[in-house]
């Protein structure tokens, strides 16, 4: 089941509305009312993003240009079947092609580039996928979740800023939304829909189900109706911008327009006598925007029934549970495992370097650098077997050891609790581990000194991560977690400097995280104050709907 309509699109900040026409492709910037056109023919599918726009074509290509209407590039794609472009809801410009053999594509510093992606794939950010099989799924991190009662995954897309995804399954023959938790595959709704096409709006988490003229909004968030509008002509397609504010409907008859959704409610002070609770209606008037050669007969549209509730822009943030915190001197005990733990892949990696000659002298072969050069190119082995084979005990022993330990990265930790915060996988938690090790330990920056062999790299970056962490967790993994749009770079655990590109950039660990990895308390500097609340919440001048929400 398609979740985006493939030729009717809101751009990803919402402010411009895409259409495909048979011949063309209209550009609305909404925010300054400017139309533009570009004539190109046989689209099939269509990926909007805030900067940019890519279309796939019938002639198997896929083509981009800015949103100005200048091209970019393009690239050829399998054709076959119902292919379709699917955009990743965050980070950077991504899209999920379809077709017989399917590819996700990717802005990778201003070029398209594609790697290959499972049947039952759902994008969530630039390479990160979910995946679908009947009703498994399969997280980026590698965790799988079962849903109960589920026939089959039809598809979905990642909500509010890639922390969940909204998956429509087939229930006891009907459809319901699911909503998952990214970071550890728990299901936080399950919403039964009427039947028809659905589309959702990921940053506000709404999805709109069209059955022939009507269309039902339903909040994600709560599980809970918000209403239903309904068109007197039929329709083709719809979609909806990302925060639910605006509707686009393509009638059959080729017309399209805008409805807005915004709701209006007044405030009443608690020194006032109350007022009977009435309910309110959205103002649902509809903004034509002319997309046919010939003058369009606009479309009107009945206004949404009064059951809507006011309010569709504030809900509360989910409350995380009290937690227990260990002791300093415990805390510092569990992080020294954890360094004792990347001490010992560091030595594994520099023994694995020796086995292949990758780390040797400069003049032990016949040739400059010939070991090195077969090291790299996978030709050497055999140098140093004993130590790698040493090392590799180590690294059993210590992991086993600390399998065997309950309260190894149980809820207390630091570590535990900074996972649970920002939605970090068991190999993010890996990574950010390594880059901190240094400032936590001065002795592993001379191990990792040792390992790089090269003394104008940072003392920490990609590259080394990866021959830390080979051979367990893949390179691609790697830098699907250090993409800028992954919850260690996005959340700011983790910082690119230096201005060298990829897989050189220096990676260091932000000195609040370095702290709470201590088990102290981050000094925040004067300018961050903890302030406790002085009343209670139903004493604040806010509207009874959202305090309701609250």
């Amino acid at each position: 089941m398609d979740i985006h309509a493939s030729r009717l699109q809101f751009t990803r900040d919402g402010r411009g509305l895409v259409v495909a026409e048979p011949d063309r492709i209209v550009v609305v910037d909404l925010a300054r009312d400017v139309r533009r056109e570009l004539a190109i023919h046989g689209v099939r599918s269509l990926a909007a993003f805030a900067d940019q726009l890519w279309a796939a074509t019938a002639a198997g290509a896929l083509h981009r240009w800015s949103l100005d209407g200048q091209p970019l590039d393009d690239a050829p794609i399998a054709l076959g079947g119902e292919g379709a472009l699917v955009p990743a809801t965050v980070g950077g410009a991504a899209a999920l092609w379809t077709g017989a053999r399917p590819a996700m594509w990717l802005d990778d510093l201003g070029r398209l580039t594609s790697v290959a992606a499972d049947d039952g794939a759902i994008p969530i950010a630039g390479r990160r996928c979910a995946r679908a099989a009947g009703a498994r799924l399969t997280l980026p991190a590698g965790h799988t979740a079962t849903l109960d009662g589920v026939e089959r995954i039809l598809g979905g897309c990642a909500i509010f800023e890639g922390t969940c995804l909204a998956l429509v399954a087939r229930h006891a023959g009907a459809h319901e939304v699911r909503v998952v938790a990214v970071a550890s595959g728990r299901q936080l709704q399950a919403i039964a829909l009427p039947p028809g096409e659905v589309r959702i709006a990921p940053r506000r988490g709404v999805a709109v189900v069209r059955s022939g003229r009507d269309l039902a909004l339903v909040d994600l968030r709560l599980g809970r109706p918000l209403g239903t509008v309904v068109a007197d002509r039929d329709l083709a397609d719809a979609a909806v911008d990302p925060d639910a504010t605006q509707l686009a409907l393509r009638a059959t008859s080729g017309e399209v327009e805008l409805l807005p959704l915004a709701r209006h409610e007044r405030a009443r002070r608690r020194d006032r006598p109350a007022e009977p609770e009435r309910e309110t209606e959205p103002e649902v008037a509809a903004v034509a925007v002319e997309l046919a050669l010939a003058e369009p007969e606009p479309v009107r549209l009945a206004r949404a029934e009064p059951e809507v509730p006011p309010d569709l822009a504030i809900d509360a943030f989910e409350p995380r549970p009290a937690r227990a915190e260990l002791p300093r001197p415990a805390a510092a005990a569990a992080l020294r495992r954890e360094i004792r733990a990347i001490a010992l892949r560091t030595a594994r990696a520099i023994a694995a370097a020796w086995n292949t000659r990758r780390i040797g002298y400069g003049d032990e072969a016949a040739h400059p650098y010939e070991h090195e050069v077969a090291a790299l190119t996978g030709a050497n082995s055999g140098f140093a077997t004993e130590y790698l084979d040493a090392a590799d005990r180590a690294v059993a022993g210590h992991a086993a050891e600390l399998a065997a330990d309950p309260h190894h990265r149980a809820a207390p930790t630091p570590v535990a609790t900074l996972a649970d915060e920002f939605g970090l996988s068991p190999a993010a938690l890996d990574i950010l581990l390594v880059i901190a090790a240094p400032s936590i330990d001065g002795d592993i920056a001379r191990l990792y000194g040792i390992l790089a062999n090269d003394g104008a790299r940072a003392i920490v970056d990609e590259l080394l991560v990866e021959h830390i962490l080979a051979p367990s967790t893949s390179r691609e993994e790697i830098g699907a977690e250090l993409d800028a749009d992954a919850p260690l770079v996005r959340f700011g655990l983790v910082a690119c400097r230096g201005g060298r590109a990829r897989p050189f950039a220096s990676l260091e660990v932000d000195p609040v995280v370095l702290a709470r990895l201590r088990g102290k308390a981050p000094h925040l500097g004067r300018a961050v104050q903890v302030r406790a609340a002085d009343r209670d919440l139903r004493a604040l001048d806010l509207p009874a709907p959202t305090l309701a929400s609250a």
